[in-house]
């Protein structure tokens, strides 16, 4: 069974690669001048969004909050 206690190194590895592609896809529209992409599922995402999702993720995974404790 997953084990998703964020203290554990591989989640933390697991959640910085999450916010590091998360921060990607939101500057890709950027750099074109646009503020939305489109996902897998053909859904508009707003870009700036995705790179605020991807700074929490990391900042999550580095400081290891303790909300997160089961």
């Amino acid at each position: 069974m997953f084990n998703p206690d964020p203290k554990r190194p591989l989640n933390r590895v697991i959640f910085i690669a999450l916010g590091v592609t998360a921060i990607g896809l939101g500057l890709v529209p950027l750099r074109h001048g646009y503020l939305f992409y489109r996902n897998w599922w053909g859904g508009m995402v707003f870009g700036p969004l995705a790179i605020i999702f991807g700074v929490v993720f990391i900042v999550c995974a580095i400081f290891k909050p303790d909300i997160f404790k089961a």
